[in-house]
């Protein structure tokens, strides 16, 4: 089966989305009694896609991410979270597509 571009950058957006997901850095996932929206974090998606795809290193999406935690979304940045989410990202990309 042919997969058109479409589907292709589909797939890429719903691997980041979960990788962000499973940062979740203002705790909406945690709460198992409310079915929160998958798309969230959607907003962070593909600028980091952006960040992944221009070259950018671990250092340089980590402080993205905490700038999106305090600027984008007001909460406290935890120390470590967004580097782990930005390492996660940075390694699934550059398996898939890098190497």
């Amino acid at each position: 089966m042919c997969r058109t571009r479409e589907n292709v950058l589909k797939d890429r957006h719903a691997v980041l989305r979960d990788i962000v997901n499973r940062w979740d850095p203002i705790g909406v996932f945690g709460f198992r009694e409310i079915d929160w929206p998958k798309n969230e974090y959607d907003c962070v998606v593909e600028p980091l896609m952006s960040l992944l795809r221009s070259g950018k290193t671990t250092e340089e999406i980590t402080q993205y991410l905490e700038r999106q935690v305090r600027d984008h979304f007001g909460v406290e940045v935890v120390p470590g979270k967004a580097a782990r989410c930005a390492d996660e990202a940075f390694t699934w990309f550059h398996r898939r597509f890098v190497n």
